[in-house]
């Protein structure tokens, strides 16, 4: 095989092979997408702590009380993530489990933790656990340490706050646009890579 078609066959799997993998990533834009309504829902920890989400993960999180405590995660450094339990307002200092958490990651200091989650009763998020594809809590281990006496429940709800519009369905379009572009290029390396072949004696 020469260089040439060597070249062409690299072109033609790196083309086959992302054109599958940006398709995927349509596919998984649709999937998140269509989990939130039209607009958002407007719910009470209470409920979503006894009910969970419903047909609509964008919510109106209302009658919060947020615990004392938060949590972070960092990463260089830096706060890479932020937590704080979130209780039917009132009922704080007798709670008995954690149920609801927030999450930001968008704050990068204590002080935008503090803001972003203290002296506020309502939230617009999303509950980002059914837009995962497997379990993932990576909080329970930080709660443990700042809530020894408070345990979460097997199912927590997690709502991130940074999460406040439905996502653009210009992503998946995007995605689809780059699948089938990658699609054709790697169908039109395979042709030459197969008339070169042909030609080579």
């Amino acid at each position: 095989m020469t260089k040439s078609q060597k070249g062409l066959v690299t072109c033609c799997l790196v083309g086959i092979l992302g054109a599958v993998g940006a398709y995927y990533l349509a596919k998984e834009q649709d999937r998140i997408r269509n989990l939130y309504g039209d607009r958002p829902q407007m719910i009470s920890v209470a409920d979503l702590a006894a009910k969970g989400y419903g047909d609509n993960v964008w919510v109106d999180l209302t009658d919060a009380e947020v615990g004392k405590k938060y949590v972070i995660s960092m990463r260089k450094r830096t706060i890479s993530a932020a937590w704080v339990p979130a209780f039917p307002r009132g009922e704080a200092n007798n709670a008995r489990t954690i149920k609801v958490v927030l999450r930001c990651t968008k704050c990068k200091t204590e002080e935008e933790v503090a803001q972003r989650f203290f002296g506020r009763s309502s939230f617009r998020g999303a509950v980002i656990n059914p837009t995962l594809l497997t379990p993932h809590d990576p909080y329970r281990p930080y709660f443990q340490e700042q809530y020894p006496n408070l345990p979460l429940e097997p199912t927590v709800w997690e709502v991130d706050v940074d999460y406040t519009d439905k996502p653009s369905e210009q992503w998946a379009k995007g995605f689809y646009a780059g699948a089938a572009g990658l699609g054709v290029f790697g169908v039109i390396c395979g042709v030459a890579l197969l008339f070169t072949r042909r030609e080579t004696p």
